[in-house]
C-alpha cells in the first residue's frame, strides 16, 4: 500500500462548507480511482486540515493528487482551500478496527468512540 497526506491551510469561516463538499463529492471521486483503499478528511478547525489518501501503489496514489487538485481548483479553491504541502510514501505499519455497526461511510453521523 501506498499512502499521501496532503497538508491544507484553509479558510476556518468555511470549514462546515469545505467539509461538507468533501463529504458528499471528493469521496465519490476518490473511491471510484483505480487502487482504492481508502480516504480521510482531518479538519482541526483552526485553518488547518490533511487528507490521508491509501491506494495499492505508488502510481495511483499520485494519480489521486491529480484528482484533488483539480477538486480543490474547481471546487474549494473559491472557499479559502489553497495548494498542499504533500508528503507521500509506502505504508510500513497499518491496523485498523471496523466495528460491525458501521454502515455508512459518514463517520460524522456516528457515535464512534475509540477504544481507550
Amino acid at each position: 500500500m501506498y499512502a499521501v497526506i496532503r497538508h491544507y491551510r484553509i479558510d476556518k469561516r468555511h470549514n462546515n462548507e469545505i467539509d461538507q463538499k468533501i463529504r458528499d463529492s471528493f469521496t465519490q471521486i476518490i473511491e471510484k480511482a483505480p487502487g482504492f483503499v481508502s480516504y480521510h478528511w482531518v479538519n482541526s478547525g483552526d485553518g488547518n486540515a490533511s487528507s490521508i489518501s491509501v491506494f495499492e501503489d505508488k502510481a495511483q496514489a499520485q494519480d489521486s493528487n491529480r484528482l484533488a487538485a483539480k477538486f480543490v481548483k474547481e471546487t474549494l479553491s473559491k472557499l479559502g482551500v489553497g495548494s498542499p504541502i504533500i508528503n507521500e510514501g509506502i505504508v510500513q505499519a497499518h491496523t485498523e478496527r471496523v466495528a460491525r455497526s458501521r454502515q455508512g461511510k459518514d463517520w460524522s453521523a456516528n457515535q464512534y468512540s475509540p477504544p481507550i
